[in-house]
């Protein structure tokens, strides 16, 4: 590949934040095997099918590119644990929230296990983190707290009660809009249970 064409390349993707779809890359005239020659030269990653990133020169973090390649999904339970600074539980995949009605394409890494929710399950306590590498969303530390309570069986009761006591000792919190997303989520009487027990 021609010096040239790499350049014009890597200023696409990077006029389009460090990251650009394959088609807005065939649309500008180049081929998918000029995309290939990049990514196993170093220069660009590859995060799925149809979407690239530049290897350096952008900051980038792995739930930036998560959130990239899948646009409108929501980091929860572990991974939202872990972005609050609430426990010790480091989850081995990226747990990630997807509308259940939604048709999903992961990302070649990092490994993801996609929470399937509907209706005021997935949209409440949604909210924007921003990070260096761009902004993520995250459910709120309350709406987590609910959740990780909703899967203590799966997760861990030990993990869920650790969670629990930590936000009930942190800064911020806030017990009343915990119960009421508890109501909301028709799980007030499991979560005023354990935080009563806890407070």
């Amino acid at each position: 590949m021609k010096p040239e064409t790499r350049e014009r390349i890597l200023d696409i993707v990077s006029s389009h934040g460090g990251y650009a779809s394959s088609s807005i890359l065939f649309s500008a005239g180049f081929h998918p095997a000029q995309l290939a020659d990049l990514v196993n030269s170093g220069s660009l990653t590859r995060i799925k099918r149809g979407l690239y990133a530049l290897a350096g020169g952008v900051i980038r973090s792995e739930l930036a590119d998560v959130q990239r390649a899948m646009p409108g999904c929501v980091f929860c339970l572990g991974t939202a644990l872990s972005i609050h600074g609430i426990g010790t539980w480091e989850p081995i995949d990226v747990q990630l929230a997807v509308r259940r009605d939604r048709r999903i394409a992961l990302p070649d890494f990092p490994p993801i296990r996609l929470y399937s929710f509907s209706g005021v399950r997935f949209e409440l306590g949604v909210e924007e983190h921003e990070t260096e590498a761009g902004t993520i969303l995250v459910y709120d530390r309350e709406k987590t707290i609910c959740d990780i309570l909703r899967f203590r069986k799966a997760i861990g009761l030990d993990i869920a009660m650790e969670a629990l006591r930590e936000y009930l000792k942190s800064t911020p919190r806030n017990v009343q809009k915990l119960f009421e997303y508890a109501k909301r989520l028709r799980m007030e009487g499991t979560i005023r249970g354990y935080a009563e027990a806890l407070l």
